[in-house]
């Protein structure tokens, strides 16, 4: 890294610091719009119920329908930028050989990042419910790799959890033989 590190290279030293992606501009842009569209929702709610419209029971299972989904979808769409951490015990270099014999193992095609040598992606597709495209990224580190799960096509804030849960176990196993 240079003098003055490109963005690239200051979403690389956050996520090797803190575990997770860095939150841009759009990602808390979202966030408060979510919060507002929940709050304008609850007073509408309010007022509807003030006119006589709905009973007092309506309303309270619409609001706290209301206030957990103004917990609940922030605090699982700010969970999938984390990812999850393997400890290994190993070196660098023999964690990054350890996962790509992985990925070649589960026929996936590793993605060198031209930006930091520890970085590895693959693309695959999740034969769920649904099919769907799914990035896997990798961070090679002494002692530990990181791992993130997520969709190709933006946040998947729903399978986020249980993909990455998955896969580290796997990844796990694999190492430890």
């Amino acid at each position: 890294m240079g003098k003055h590190p490109n963005k690239v290279q200051k979403q690389i030293s956050f996520i090797k610091a803190n575990g997770r992606f860095q939150l841009d501009i759009m990602d808390i842009l979202f966030l408060l719009f979510l919060l507002f569209g929940f709050i304008v929702a609850g007073i509408g709610f309010y007022k509807v119920y003030q006119q006589g419209h709905v009973s007092f029971s309506t309303l309270f299972i619409i609001e706290a329908i209301l206030l957990f989904s103004t917990l609940f979808i922030p605090f699982k769409y700010i969970n999938t930028f984390s990812f999850q951490v393997i400890h290994t015990r190993l070196p660098f270099e023999a964690n990054k050989d350890r996962i790509i014999s992985y990925l070649r193992r589960k026929g996936l095609e590793v993605i060198y990042s031209p930006a930091d040598d520890s970085i590895l992606m693959a693309h695959m597709i999740s034969l769920g419910f649904t099919s769907r495209l799914m990035e896997m990224t990798v961070i090679c580190l002494d002692h530990k790799i990181l791992l993130n799960i997520r969709s190709a096509y933006g946040k998947d804030i729903w399978n986020f959890q249980k993909d990455n849960r998955l896969y580290k176990r796997e990844i796990e196993e694999f190492i430890q033989h």
